[in-house]
């Protein structure tokens, strides 16, 4: 059973390829193995493009004007069609397979081939897992911060103290020694 694609008007001059469509119709869909009736005649198609049909070999009837065409799915066209969406099919497969690739590995760089020539990207997760230790790093450095501010704080307090220490054995010694140059004083008075 076939299945008609297109129809319209067509002009194809004789001992000529190429089938120009009358009508703003596209035949870009149209490839090889696909059959197109014209004039009473089925031949078949190599290409189409938005306005029109190369047919495989050289037109052999009389010159055509606006007259009306079918193009018809052949089993080879059918053929065509199975193996262009089974590449479809399978670039769709390896996209997805790269795209969780670039998003999910742990690996520093991941290769990844783009119209046949294979390119390096740094994965999503592994700058994810950079980040996180980068941003551990740095809460370790700012808890470490915190535990010398405090230290510093703790030593501050006891030089402090050390100082209030030092005054007070200062002013004692001072009281001593004022003490004893009172009593050489009074000492020197009384011989």
């Amino acid at each position: 059973m076939s299945i008609g694609l297109l129809t319209g008007l067509a002009t194809i001059a004789q001992g000529e390829k190429q089938i120009t469509i009358v009508a703003s119709l596209s035949a870009a869909y149209v490839g090889s193995g696909t059959l197109i009736l014209i004039a009473g005649e089925a031949v078949e198609v190599v290409s189409g493009t938005s306005n029109t049909i190369t047919l495989r070999d050289n037109w052999q009837g009389d010159s055509q004007t606006n007259t009306r065409f079918t193009v018809i799915n052949t089993r080879e066209g059918i053929r065509d069609v199975i193996g262009t969406a089974k590449q479809v099919s399978e670039n769709y497969v390896n996209l997805l397979s790269d795209h969780n690739l670039l998003l999910s590995s742990d690996s520093p760089e991941v290769t990844i081939e783009i119209n046949g020539t294979p390119k390096t990207f740094v994965p999503v997760a592994y700058l994810t897992n950079k980040v996180g230790d980068l941003v551990n790093g740095a809460t370790t450095a700012l808890d470490t911060f915190d535990a010398l501010s405090s230290d510093v704080d703790t030593l501050s307090g006891g030089v402090t103290a050390l100082q209030e220490t030092t005054t007070t054995i200062d002013n004692t010694l001072q009281g001593y020694v004022d003490s004893t140059s009172t009593d050489a004083t009074k000492a020197k008075e009384y011989a």
